[in-house]
């Protein structure tokens, strides 16, 4: 009786325990030639930010929700802004944090920094690696005219541009 029971709960739990079955965010990089900028969006998994964000801070935000914590938009900023970071023409970048909205299960977090050209450009994304083997933050990066697609994990956080190609 006892090994009905826990294969129940195992059933039970593998039902209800994964939100979704990958772990990946998505972040769109566009060089604005006119306003002289670079414009960040991120799309990440509430549950996963959520999840992170209480770890490191030990505060549950409820994003999206009634409930939302005061400190929602400080702590995606702090947390974002230690794992993501771009260097444009070898300086790192000061990323201004516009705000956050929701869709659904996912939140879009907005960046800008200024920025008048881009020779080289570095981009570090380590976001949620430390947290879930499995993540993958794919980029999508337009930069002079040209977009280039690229997919980082725990194994690789980096990506750089250097001009010749």
């Amino acid at each position: 009786m006892k090994y009905i029971a826990l294969v129940l709960l195992i059933g039970i739990y593998e039902l209800v325990e994964p939100l979704h079955p990958i772990h990946l965010s998505i972040t769109e990089i566009f060089h604005n030639k006119q306003e002289k900028r670079m414009e960040i969006s991120q799309r990440i998994f509430i549950d996963d930010l959520e999840t992170i964000l209480y770890e490191n801070y030990r505060e549950k935000t409820f994003i999206g929700t009634k409930r939302q914590s005061q400190n929602t938009d400080s702590l995606m900023q702090r947390y974002l802004s230690k794992r993501f970071e771009i260097y444009a023409n070898g300086k790192k970048q000061q990323l201004y944090y516009l705000g956050h909205e929701v869709e659904e299960e996912v939140v879009w977090v907005y960046w800008e920094a200024p920025l008048r050209k881009v020779k080289k450009l570095a981009i570090r994304n380590a976001i949620l690696v430390a947290k879930y083997e499995d993540q993958k933050n794919m980029m999508h990066i337009k930069v002079n005219d040209k977009t280039r697609s690229v997919i980082l994990d725990s194994f690789s956080t980096q990506w750089q541009l250097d001009g010749k190609r």
